[in-house]
């Protein structure tokens, strides 16, 4: 194996890693073509994802200012001649265009597409471009198909990666939706016992309670005869009722249910006025 041969393998497992690795999508392109022209001569490049939604090409990077032919014409996959590569699925080389059209290094001279195909299945188009003529050969065409097909196995696998990572993330996103609705589902359930138990305690405490009351008042209302101790006594039952009167009316109040340390071995009762506030 040649030095050459040696340098194409170090190439092609740098372009993998850069793949892999986490660098942004714009940086990530223009540092596979720097890769790409150590053994490549090209002064532009273009690199185009083909999308099963919209059955098109759509660019994704590019280098030295992008290069395409024919971009005013559309070949089913899109427009320019990339199009036309990605409908083939075979590789167009150009080496001396006497007409071709301005890009940032000047006159296009020469244009290879190559296409990224994996088992048949299009993922994407490689354009590269030369303002000077006859600047790529067949062992330029050869290695650049093996690049593409490189490419384009990994970037199915990110495909596949993202997608799954998002098909995560929704489930994800359902899952706390679900504990929520549930929550929300068990605190209303909550809300509708506390509802019947109140109008439970309201009937069975507050008559019994109106009893109480009105005979205090009556007998404070005559209280001749009852000696002043015992009239003082019926002014603490008579605040112990009021008292009783206002939990039973906070009780309907409450808007969520708060719930406090009763006994230290677990046992927990409802705090109303936190239930109140909250």
């Amino acid at each position: 194996m040649n030095d050459n041969n040696i340098a194409e393998f170090e190439i092609l497992g740098s372009i993998s890693k850069l793949i892999s690795s986490n660098t942004e999508g714009e940086t990530k392109f223009e540092e596979i073509f720097k890769l790409l022209s150590r053994l490549v001569p090209f002064e532009s490049a273009s690199l185009f994802v083909y999308s099963g939604d919209s059955q098109e090409l759509g660019k994704v990077g590019d280098f030295g200012g992008g290069v395409d032919l024919a971009q005013n014409f559309s070949f089913g996959k899109g427009m320019g001649l990339s199009s036309y590569v990605a409908e083939e699925k075979r590789t167009i080389l150009l080496s001396n265009l006497h007409d071709g059209p301005r890009f940032n290094h000047g006159s296009l001279k020469s244009f290879l597409s190559v296409p990224m195909v994996v088992e048949d299945n299009l993922v994407g188009v490689i354009n590269f471009g030369h303002s000077e003529p006859e600047m790529f050969n067949q062992t330029h065409v050869e290695y650049l198909e093996i690049v593409a097909t490189q490419l384009a196995g990994i970037i199915l696998q990110l495909e596949y990666t993202t997608k799954l990572k998002a098909n995560n993330q929704k489930l994800k996103d359902a899952n706390i939706a679900l504990e929520e609705a549930q929550e929300k589902l068990i605190e209303a359930e909550k809300m509708a016992t506390l509802g019947h138990i109140t109008a439970g305690i309201n009937h069975e405490i507050n008559n019994p309670l109106a009893v109480i009351s009105g005979h205090i008042q009556l007998l404070e209302m005559d209280p001749e005869g009852i000696p002043d101790r015992v009239i003082e006594r019926l002014h603490i039952v008579m605040k112990e009722v009021d008292r009783i009167s206002d939990v039973l009316r906070n009780l309907q109040k409450v808007k969520k249910i708060a719930l406090s340390e009763y006994t230290s071995d677990g046992v927990h009762m409802l705090d109303i006025d936190k239930s109140l506030s909250a």
